[in-house]
């Protein structure tokens, strides 16, 4: 058996996470990024026309697969966005800290509730999983809900853990990340 190299595994879990990041912002800038509804990519607000378009929806997360990584981040996102604490609490690892999650879900829920996962890649190894998303967002007008004022599209990637044959989050990393973020503009 040789032995293993670190700096060389170091290196190459860097590229890797490198060329997945680079994959997302490819897809976000084709997606019109950070666009307004009368920019020059006016026509990504077709798929994007009201609040109900964001809905991760029973449906949704059945194409994605139910029983897979990204049918777990769904479902978690589904009782994030009803505000559903316990549903969300239980999509955990035993191994994460999980009491601060409902406080992060009462500060977050205008945000989880305005946005969507969508998974772009899944890679699974040895019971764990990166599902890599493109959070597509809005922001909709105050008088008419069904016009989009601006849309987002934010890459963010999730790491699940295989537990009781289940996939459950291995963090509260996007939580904690877009809580300290809405404090810090705040």
């Amino acid at each position: 058996m040789r032995p293993v190299n670190a700096e060389a595994g170091t290196r190459e879990r860097a590229r890797l996470r490198c060329g997945h990041l680079v994959a997302a912002l490819v897809v976000s800038v084709v997606a019109g990024c950070g666009s307004s509804a009368n920019g020059p990519s006016a026509g990504a607000t077709t798929e994007i026309t009201g609040i109900a378009d964001l809905r991760v929806t029973p449906e949704y997360i059945q194409r994605v697969g139910t029983n897979s990584p990204g049918g777990t981040l769904l479902r978690w996102w589904r009782a994030v966005q009803l505000d559903q604490e316990a549903r969300a609490v239980v999509a955990y690892a035993t191994s994460v800290d999980t009491h601060r999650v409902p406080h992060e879900i009462a500060h977050l829920t205008y945000y989880v509730k305005r946005s969507r996962p969508s998974i772009i890649k899944t890679r699974t190894r040895d019971g764990r999983a990166r599902v890599v998303t493109l959070v597509n967002g809005a922001q909709f007008d105050q008088s008419d809900p069904h016009k989009v004022l601006l849309l987002n599209h934010t890459p963010a990637s999730f790491q699940l853990v295989r537990q009781s044959g289940r996939w459950k989050l291995a963090d509260d990393a996007y939580l904690e990340q877009q809580f300290r973020a809405e404090f810090r503009q705040g």
